[in-house]
């Protein structure tokens, strides 16, 4: 759905720049029986095109950095997923080696137990009780937080396949063996200057777009200009024919982008404030994300 979203946006650059249709008009006049046939074409003057296509363009530049935004969440699932799964894999072996252990405990106890030492065998047979439901619960987490990396990856992994330990210096490596195809852009997404983000971008996308959106209203009060050309039959007494222009011009006196101008200028203002606070919000996460893979 997001490729087609791009596929969406590269029509609406083409139809932003494709001019108005001319108007083929006929009309007839039955009391001096006239009768007229004339093109009319309008042409948008203060360059109310070429700012329409610019919009567009930044629209586009918008969805695909979204676009590069959705890829990175990917990547980010895929490793909180990996870690959370490595991390099970250490619990699972964990409470499987304490319960092996106890096991052994328990059939010393057991012996013991012949001596009448029977409150030793019980508190090791509680404890052997506790450390198995331990160990089964490690178990299902383990399988859980497998299913989930095997869902994100597609479903290639293989469950006897365990995770190598992750850090800073491997994790990308690890996701990107899982041969997803990512854009080049996103390779270094953590370590990427904050500017670069695709978060940042799409941001600064708007502001540009709501600046040019502010100029295309300032031009609204350009006026437009109608050309006509025709021709005309007149057969009253004597027929008559003849060719005729004639020029028009929009007179922008009630709207003349005053509203259009108040809406764009709020939105930029929206924009420069959300650039702000995702900015902040990069470096919190830059800063205490991952810091347990550091190790």
């Amino acid at each position: 759905a997001e490729t087609e979203k791009l596929k969406i946006s590269d029509g609406e650059v083409k139809k932003a720049g494709l001019r108005i249709n001319p108007r083929f008009v006929m009309e007839a006049t039955y009391a001096d029986k006239s009768y007229y046939g004339y093109i009319e074409q309008l042409f948008e003057n203060g360059g109310k095109r070429k700012q329409r296509v610019k919009i567009a363009k930044i629209d586009k530049d918008i969805v695909n950095e979204e676009y590069l935004n959705k890829v990175l969440k990917v990547k980010y699932d895929i490793i909180n997923a990996y870690i959370t799964h490595y991390c099970n894999m250490l619990r699972l072996n964990l409470y499987e080696e304490i319960y092996s252990n106890t096991q052994k405990v328990l059939k010393i106890a057991k012996q013991r137990q012949k001596t009448h030492d029977k409150v030793a065998f019980a508190t090791v047979e509680l404890y052997e009780t506790n450390y198995y439901n331990d160990y089964i619960t490690a178990k299902a987490d383990f399988q859980k937080s497998f299913n989930e990396l095997n869902y994100l990856t597609g479903g290639k992994l293989n469950i006897k396949d365990l995770p190598e330990k992750p850090n800073q210096a491997n994790i990308y490596n690890i996701v990107e063996k899982y041969n997803f195809d990512f854009d080049k852009q996103t390779d270094d997404f953590v370590t990427k200057k904050i500017d670069s983000k695709p978060e940042i971008q799409a941001i600064k996308k708007n502001i540009d777009k709501a600046v040019n959106q502010e100029k295309q209203a300032k031009i609204q009060a350009v006026p437009n200009t109608l050309i006509t050309v025709g021709s005309s039959i007149s057969s009253s007494d004597v027929t008559r024919a003849g060719v005729y222009t004639a020029i028009g011009i929009d007179l922008p006196i009630h709207n003349f982008g005053q509203a259009d101008l108040k809406i764009a200028k709020a939105q930029k203002q929206k924009y420069e404030k959300d650039l702000i606070t995702q900015k902040k919000l990069i470096e919190t996460f830059n800063k205490y994300y991952h810091y347990d893979l550091k190790a």
